[in-house]
């Protein structure tokens, strides 16, 4: 079998915003803001909230969103996350891998807090490629839902080279 062996690494802790992310709009989602590390050269947009890899291989793209109500009533809100990613000289944004709803904020009996783990694995990017994480509701209605100011979000980006 085949040995992936880590080369570069890249972990971006979000800051919390006030966009709603459970619009039925579909939205960027702000997670690249606050870099912890960068082994390896990624770029950061945290304007457009993208990053862009530094050279062609397979890449694991992963996440863990914490998410709270912050006004409103959210009746049984559900969110879709998925990656997309524009090609290098692109202007086209396409979907990549999975795409994720096992979040569930009920808002009853203040059940305000719900959190989305995510982990596509072996998606191939080339060089000067730009990965964007994006979602939109799925189900449910009302209130503003945004990063949770009390837990850390973060996106985790590695690039391993096959032995």
């Amino acid at each position: 079998p085949n040995v992936q062996s880590l080369v570069k690494k890249l972990q971006t802790k979000a800051t919390v915003f006030t966009l709603d992310i459970a619009s039925t709009v579909e939205q960027t989602v702000p997670v690249v803001s606050v870099e912890d590390f960068n082994f390896g050269g990624f770029v950061l947009d945290t304007v457009q909230h993208t990053i862009t890899v530094p050279s062609t291989g397979y890449y694991t793209l992963s996440g863990n969103i914490a998410m709270r109500k912050i006004s409103g009533t959210a009746t049984n809100n559900n969110q879709n996350f998925f990656w997309q990613k524009k090609p290098a000289g692109s202007t086209t944004w396409v979907k990549v891998g999975s795409h994720f709803q096992s979040n569930f904020l009920r808002d009853a009996t203040n059940h305000i807090q719900v959190s989305q783990a995510l982990t596509p694995y072996g998606l191939l990017l080339n060089a000067g490629d730009s990965v964007r994480l994006r979602t939109i509701q799925v189900a449910g209605s009302g209130g503003v839902v945004t990063l949770d100011p009390t837990c850390d979000s973060y996106l985790f980006i590695e690039k391993g080279l096959l032995l």
